[in-house]
């Protein structure tokens, strides 16, 4: 007979009782079958236990059946486990000798035949997946979940991790249950190493994303699915545990009570450990925290869809994640985007203490003496051609290029440091200098490193405006806030030179910047405010063909003595101007604008 007549046997004895209690007559019922007295054996039940099991599992496979049971449940106890009790013992007597069947201590609740869920009045049975598979001969995990899965062949682990055979082999030689936790970043790849893992324990395993399963399912759910996989043999891997086990109070008791009660090897994904209760942390075996992969790692990576060269600088200036370089070789495969704006896209956001800047200027755009010119440009190439230098560098300092700029207000600094960033294709984080500093006590440190291991996580230019209010000469020790300004001016100190990015700095006071800083800061270029020819390519460049043909230039660069940045607040308001009278720039608008600029500045200059 196959299980599935078995099954069909007991359900036609049962519905023999249902129909004698809703007619009220004394219809003889059949003796037990082969199923029945399989789980009698089986589990050490009561007859009256195993109809109990059997008729939950009756009702949820077969619609006719549950009909039957909820006419011969007294009313007022439709779906209750003593509605299920009085349905099939009628008798008072024999009811009441029968309590025990049910409860939270009922030999088919303790033996995981059935789930009791209690509602507000009232508590139910519900049949376990292990019940299921033993009444079905099938395995325990032959049905699961729309938020779990078989995994039959896992993926590579990352190879700049930690040995998963070597952890695999370590957790399986536990005589319990063994937890390890994996904690990374996003798309860092610690779903891979956990199913590579636990592949080495034993295959399949039963893979459950608990991102899916909130609001789906409750954490006796979860943790009776995995105590079914350990009972069939199969490692557990959770992913995005900490969502799910915030909103599940009860979920680490269970996990815990699972580790003692199962041989259980179950991997809890995370992506930071310290959101995970500390029961768990305590109680884990390993932790195993997946760092971003190395340049090197990176680059093999970006090969798969850009050219070698590309593919190192790519690799050496923006620290993506696996998942992000598959995703933006993807974009230059399919979708037709160029290697750096691809990968810009998978960069995250702004942060509370960078602004990340997309910047478009061109080194055409820059209008500068030759020598700074030249300096820019040494400057840009050794950031392209970094990867292949810092091949031969060993140690962790002297990894990073930093430089600064230097000069009067509006010399161009801030926009030679976008134009920088954009011909090397990295965003510039620039620092928000606002939200570092901190009035409270060790605050404005913890930013600092905060800073820059955004920047070490990320990539991109780190970009200081302004540097000297943060990078300022240490002073004598007069009081306690000395002491504090001129901690942070170490810690800068240790951060700039341990940093292995791009860091570029601009400020018009250079003799409040600590001479250590000085030191340590590879390219120094002077911004020197433009001379006539240069005034009159800016005027030429930011005017273009909005302005009048009889506009002089060459005048204007001679009459006024302004930076790039006074010359370009000068030709925006000539434009408003222009705009508000339906006109092009007129020269009486430049004129009259660049003598505003010039009185701003304190100074008075005729129009020759």
């Amino acid at each position: 007979m196959s299980p599935l007549d078995r099954l069909a046997y007991e359900i036609r004895r049962l519905s023999t009782i249902l129909i004698a209690r809703v007619d009220e007559t004394e219809i003889a019922p059949s003796a037990p079958g082969e199923l029945a007295l399989k789980l009698a054996r089986g589990f050490e039940l009561r007859p009256i236990d195993v109809d109990l099991a059997l008729a939950t599992l009756a009702a949820e496979l077969d619609a006719e059946f549950r009909q039957l049971l909820l006419r011969a449940m007294p009313v007022g106890d439709l779906r209750s486990e003593l509605g299920v009790l009085a349905a099939l013992v009628p008798q008072l007597e024999a009811r009441l000798a029968s309590l025990d069947a049910v409860g939270p201590l009922a030999p088919i609740v303790t033996r995981k035949l059935v789930r009791r869920i209690e509602d507000a009045s009232s508590a139910r049975f519900v049949s376990t997946r292990r019940f299921r598979a033993s009444v079905l001969d099938q395995p325990v995990c032959a049905e699961l979940p729309d938020y779990a899965r078989m995994i039959y062949a896992p993926p590579r682990a990352p190879t700049w991790a930690r040995s998963a055979p070597e952890l695999a082999r370590t957790m399986n030689a536990e005589s319990g249950g063994s937890l390890c936790l994996v904690s990374g970043a996003p798309g860092v790849g610690k779903t891979s190493w956990a199913a590579a893992a636990a592949a080495n324990i034993g295959t399949p395993i039963v893979y459950i994303d608990l991102a899916a399963a909130v609001g789906r399912a409750t954490g006796l759910e979860v943790r009776d699915l995995a105590e079914d996989a350990a009972l069939g043999g199969h490692p557990v891997v959770l992913d995005n545990a900490a969502a799910f086990v915030a909103g599940e109070r009860h979920l680490v008791a269970n996990l815990l009570e699972l580790l003692e009660s199962t041989p259980t090897r179950l991997f809890l994904i995370v992506d930071d450990v310290g959101r995970i209760d500390e029961r768990l942390r305590v109680r884990a075996l390993a932790h195993v925290k997946l760092d971003s992969p190395p340049a090197s790692v990176r680059h093999e990576l970006w090969r798969a869809g850009v050219p070698s060269e590309l593919a190192a600088s790519l690799a050496e200036d923006l620290v993506l994640m696996p998942r992000q370089v598959e995703n933006a070789v993807a974009l230059v495969k399919h979708g037709g985007l160029d290697p750096v704006s691809a990968a810009l896209e998978q960069l995250s956001g702004a942060s509370e203490l960078t602004v990340p800047d997309f910047a478009t200027a061109r080194l055409e755009s820059l209008v500068l003496p030759a020598e700074t010119r030249d300096e820019i440009v040494e400057l840009i190439n050794a950031i392209k051609h970094r990867s292949q230098v810092l091949a031969d560098v060993t140690g962790s300092r002297g990894r990073g290029i930093s430089a600064l700029f230097d000069g009067d207000s509006g010399t161009g600094k801030t926009f030679a440091c976008e134009v920088v960033a954009a011909e090397v294709g990295l965003p510039l984080m620039r620092v928000n200098v606002s939200s570092l500093v901190d009035k409270y006590v060790g605050e404005t440190e913890k930013n600092l490193s905060r800073v820059f291991a955004q920047a070490r996580a990320r990539g991109g230019i780190l970009f200081f405006d302004e540097a000297d209010a943060l990078f300022g000469s240490r002073t004598d020790v007069a009081r306690a806030q000395d002491r504090y300004a001129n901690l942070e001016v170490n810690l800068l100190l240790q951060l700039m030179e341990l940093h292995p990015g791009i860091v570029l700095l601009t400020t018009n006071l250079k003799r409040n910047i600590d001479p250590a800083f000085m030191r340590r800061i590879m390219y120094k270029v002077y911004f020197e405010l433009p001379d006539a020819d240069e005034r009159e390519q800016l005027w030429r460049r930011l005017v273009g063909s909005r302005g009048e043909a009889t506009v002089s230039f060459r005048k204007l660069a001679q009459s006024f003595e302004l930076s790039g940045g006074s010359i370009r607040s000068a030709v925006l308001r000539a434009s408003y101007r222009s705009a508000a009278a339906g006109r092009k720039i007129e020269a009486v608008d430049l004129v009259e604008c660049a003598k505003l600029e010039t009185a701003s500045m304190g100074r008075v200059t005729a129009w020759k």
